[in-house]
């Protein structure tokens, strides 16, 4: 089998073959990332369809991004839950005031 006799050219090969398998390892990993994050954005729809704001994501959601966003929705959605349930209990503004 006929090689480059020139040990650049070895370098050069054994280079790019590194970098392949590196690109090649980085490439599954963002498609594992990526396909967390859809999952977590169909979960997403599926709570906000519903209105159960008590639901947790970050308990059903991979690490990296994934995990990142669902503790944002999760604080997202505790926020809410709070701003509801304090809007139901809360008087309106004018209540107070007396009548003439």
């Amino acid at each position: 089998m006929a090689g480059p006799d020139n040990p650049l050219v070895i370098a050069a090969l054994v280079a790019l073959g590194l970098l392949a398998v590196v690109l090649a390892f980085l490439l599954v990993r963002r498609s594992r990332e990526l396909h967390a994050v859809r999952e977590l954005g169909e979960r997403f729809v599926a709570v906000a369809q519903t209105g159960d704001l008590a639901e947790r994501l970050t308990p059903h959601a991979a690490a990296g991004a994934a995990g990142e966003l669902a503790e944002s929705a999760d604080r997202l959605f505790a926020r809410l839950q709070k701003e509801t349930s304090t809007a139901r209990n809360a008087k309106p503004p004018f209540a107070a005031w007396p009548r003439p």
